[in-house]
């Protein structure tokens, strides 16, 4: 290899500069792949340093990089992206609230409210169909829409 960009290179030296961009771009990318092509470039500086036949440069890198996928891919992944536990967001954070009645509950005739003790009301039904008076606590079982089911606390 003559040159690149007009900077004389030989063998070894193209694949450090290529393991160097790849870690580079590796940065703007999620997922740890780009940077198995970047190990597999740096394990093949070490064959050019050794031969300067391309045809066992290129085996070299092809077998180092998939080794790397399939073998540290998984172990860097689960090191680097460890998933953070299960949050309910939005209304399936309301699951397990408490809230008071501010209008009966009564599913026969589709009536019913409740007020969170954080300031929201919604439309409630009773999970087990019973009238629920007002004023009454009770805590939310599910969110279906824009209506909670409710039940009252013993």
């Amino acid at each position: 290899m003559d040159s690149l960009f007009g900077i004389a290179l030989n063998s070894w030296s193209f694949w450090m500069v290529t393991a160097v961009v790849l870690f580079i771009i590796e940065i703007f990318t999620p997922g740890f792949f780009i940077a198995t092509f970047g190990v597999g470039a740096l394990c093949t500086v070490i064959a050019a340093l050794i031969t300067d036949s391309m045809n066992f440069q290129l085996l070299v890198f092809a077998v180092s990089t998939t080794l790397t996928y399939v073998f540290v891919r998984p172990f860097a992944k689960r090191y680097f992206f460890k998933k953070t536990p299960d949050l309910p967001t939005n209304a399936d954070a309301l699951v397990g609230k408490k809230a008071k009645v501010i209008e009966t509950v009564d599913n026969a005739n589709s009536k019913g409210r409740v007020k969170l003790f954080g300031g929201e009301d919604w439309k409630a039904v009773s999970v087990d169909d019973q009238i629920i008076e007002r004023d009454i606590v009770v805590e939310i079982t599910s969110v279906d829409g824009a209506k909670v089911t409710v039940k009252k606390i013993s």
